[in-house]
């Protein structure tokens, strides 16, 4: 398992140089239920600040298909930081 673990990890610099690159990726909560698809990183990676705030808990965020890369809290935070990344949170109508 660990083998397969770091073989579909990759570096800050990569996935910032992929980043806005055609692909599929999965926001995954629990137990590995994809909570919504993508279709570039920075899409999914700004997914994962909505799903927090509706209270989901998001697990990892993959490309799909085969989660040939897997994408981690810790690493999704410092990837979001240097990709100029803003929390794109569900607006609340005032009352």
């Amino acid at each position: 398992m660990g083998d397969d673990i770091a073989s579909s990890r990759r570096s800050d610099d990569q996935l910032l140089f992929i980043m806005d690159q055609a692909a599929e990726w999965t926001v995954n909560g629990r137990g590995g239920i994809a909570l919504g698809l993508f279709h570039c990183l920075r899409d999914a990676l700004r997914a994962v600040f909505r799903y927090d705030a509706a209270g989901h808990h998001v697990f990892a965020v993959c490309i799909q298909p085969g989660e040939a890369i897997i994408i981690f809290r810790e690493q999704m935070v410092r990837v979001t930081s240097s990709g100029d990344i803003e929390p794109e949170l569900p607006r609340r109508d005032a009352a």
